[in-house]
């Protein structure tokens, strides 16, 4: 495993210590072609990409001993350094768990298939509340976080642009049913 990390970190440190998982994969694959080999002859890219971030996630266990760190998303792997607070901090990320349990490599197809699938649409709902957020000119409240948003507050906002902008009162059809869209997806969202 030592030399797994040497090879990995060294790779990192050459990109100036941020790499996109896809660079990281590739030059992994080049420069040691053995890296993958316990996979067997032609590993899915999901094997792959698990492998790699398994012994990232090993790597950056070990790190945390040195006051370094990686931090780890599908966009980029960067390493860092730590203050002494920071370190001490106990990992609780849901992905360093799931990576951390080498029998998720073996996920079927289906199982893999449907991983994917909660992940977009997570994005997209993620994206989708963004969009609601600005249409109801809710991203930029003074003293509430996007995350403290209530029906309530939503509800309000909708009510001040329904009279502005609802047909029946001179308004913009279309911008009124974007009204009504952005609030009906922000109520699906809110607890």
């Amino acid at each position: 495993m030592k030399n797994t990390f040497i090879i990995i970190i060294k790779i990192i440190q050459s990109c100036g210590g941020v790499i996109r998982e896809y660079e990281l994969l590739k030059l992994v694959e080049k420069e040691h072609p053995d890296f993958f080999k316990s996979l067997g002859e032609t590993p899915s890219l999901y094997k792959k990409h698990y492998y790699l971030f398994y012994h990232l996630y090993q790597l950056r266990s070990e790190l945390l001993k040195t006051n370094q760190s990686l931090i780890i998303s599908v966009i980029k792997i960067s390493l860092v350094e730590l203050s002494d607070t920071k370190n001490q901090l106990a990992e609780t990320d849901a992905l360093a768990k799931f990576y951390s349990d080498f029998n998720n490599i073996n996920l079927s197809d289906d199982e893999v298939s449907v991983m994917l699938n909660q992940f977009w649409e997570k994005y997209l709902a993620i994206d989708k509340k963004v969009e609601a957020l600005e249409i109801l000119g809710l991203d930029d409240v003074d003293g509430l976080s996007k995350s403290q948003l209530s029906k309530s507050e939503i509800t309000k906002r909708y009510k001040q642009l329904a009279n502005r902008y609802h047909p029946d009162k001179g308004g913009d059809d279309e911008k009124f049913t974007k009204i009504k869209a952005a609030k009906d997806q922000l109520l699906k969202l809110v607890k």
